[in-house]
């Protein structure tokens, strides 16, 4: 039995076969500015999806702490939390507190100090209180992180329980472990003028571009070890290669001569 094919033919686009019910598309002439069209809406999903796998990453700090007449810093809990998120969770090491770190909380006018690190940047700020305040909390203290626009961390408050030095009767049973309690803040969401905007904490406030303040009081001073300004970047700087892109396409594309019409036919049997 004889076959029927028709040959449908469309200006400048694509051509259409229908032979024995399977269509067979062929994109014959598909201009340049459909290819650029279609390279720019591939980047901006990319971009889209970048941005999505950014706000999932968990981001983890190092907390360590210094007790007094030690020299060095070690390990005692880590921070993590997501990009995009409000709540922190703290996983202390095995032990906190040996029994000798225990009994130096005791050393008159000693002062314990907490370091908050992040080894992917290498930033870290130091804060600290008297050392007779964590024992008197009863081994109980809260970090207070305050994050940036870009969820990284710039500034460290530490608090424990207890505002005065008083010998508490649990304490003998306790210090093995510290309970660390996380909270994070991040700048307002209100109008923003300028950089220069206030984010409210729990005791006090604190510029959101500003470098930490210098160690010098008790309860939740730090003091950076290594600073970092960063600028609050546009639209235009955080997606420039967007629009580098849509220029250059604009350039190679051009104008095109219009498209010329061929006329439709029919082929029979």
């Amino acid at each position: 039995m004889p076959y029927t094919c028709f040959h449908v033919t469309e200006p400048q686009t694509r051509a259409l076969k229908y032979c024995d019910n399977q269509l067979l598309v062929s994109f014959c002439d598909m201009s340049r500015s459909t290819i650029a069209f279609v390279f720019l809406l591939a980047l901006f999903f990319v971009t889209i999806r970048a941005q999505q796998n950014e706000q999932l990453a968990e981001i983890k700090l190092t907390v360590s702490h210094k007790l007094p007449t030690e020299q060095t810093f070690s390990k005692r809990g880590e921070i993590s939390y997501y990009a995009a998120g409000v709540v922190g969770r703290y996983v202390p090491v095995a032990r906190s507190l040996t029994e000798g770190q225990r009994k130096l909380l005791d050393v008159e006018k000693g002062v314990y100090q907490v370091k908050v690190e992040e080894e992917r940047s290498g930033r870290s700020v130091v804060s600290f209180v008297k050392s007779c305040l964590l024992k008197a909390s009863d081994f109980k203290d809260e970090i207070i992180l305050h994050l940036d626009d870009a969820s990284d961390f710039f500034h460290v408050d530490y608090y424990t329980e207890a505002d005065a030095c008083i010998e508490s009767a649990k304490n003998e049973q306790l210090g093995q472990n510290i309970a660390t309690q996380i909270q994070i803040t991040r700048p307002s969401q209100g109008i923003k003028p300028t950089l220069s905007r206030i984010t409210a904490t729990k005791k006090g406030a604190v510029p959101a571009n500003a470098p930490p303040a210098k160690a010098g009081a008790k309860g939740g001073e730090s003091q950076p070890e290594s600073e970092t300004e960063e600028q609050e970047q546009t639209f235009f700087q955080k997606y420039w290669y967007i629009f580098a892109a849509i220029t250059i396409l604009a350039f190679i594309s051009g104008g095109g001569e219009p498209p010329a019409t061929a006329p439709t036919g029919v082929v029979g049997r």
